[in-house]
């Protein structure tokens, strides 16, 4: 999870970015992704998500099946595994390096995450001396 950056990957709005990464993880527990699960996950209202979910699918983001099930496009995913991945190098810098705690960094790289290009969260890895996992043992 953590190698080399797409290099055709552009990254969407960091809204969009946050659907994505919690479809992600939401599919990665093994669990159905439907709105109201999407709704919970992120505190916003099931009209937000529906709107927000018309606009993904419009831009070939995701599929939803007739049972109102949620799934990644292959586009969809590639962009969602690389939000994770600068996710996971934030992390690791910021508790390897800068010294926060598992909870603020968890937390400081959910803003980093969207600010880092594919360049930057390359050096950070190696850097931090390309660690294959995030501080919580994630690949």
């Amino acid at each position: 999870m953590l190698a080399s950056a797409p290099d055709t990957t552009e990254m969407p709005s960091e809204a969009v970015s946050r659907y994505l990464e919690a479809i992600f993880y939401i599919d990665a527990e093994g669990d159905s992704v439907r709105a109201s699960r999407l709704a919970d996950w992120l505190g916003v209202s099931q009209a937000t998500v529906a709107a927000a979910l018309r606009r993904m699918t419009d831009n070939q983001l995701i599929d939803i099946s007739a049972q109102k099930e949620i799934s990644l496009t292959s586009g969809g995913r590639e962009i969602a595994q690389e939000i994770v991945r600068r996710h996971r190098i934030a992390e690791r810098w910021l508790t390897d390096v800068l010294g926060f705690d598992w909870l603020t960094a968890d937390e400081e790289a959910s803003h980093l995450e969207h600010a880092l290009s594919g360049q930057v969260a390359d050096r950070l890895h190696e850097m931090i001396g390309r660690p294959r996992t995030c501080p919580h043992g994630n690949p």
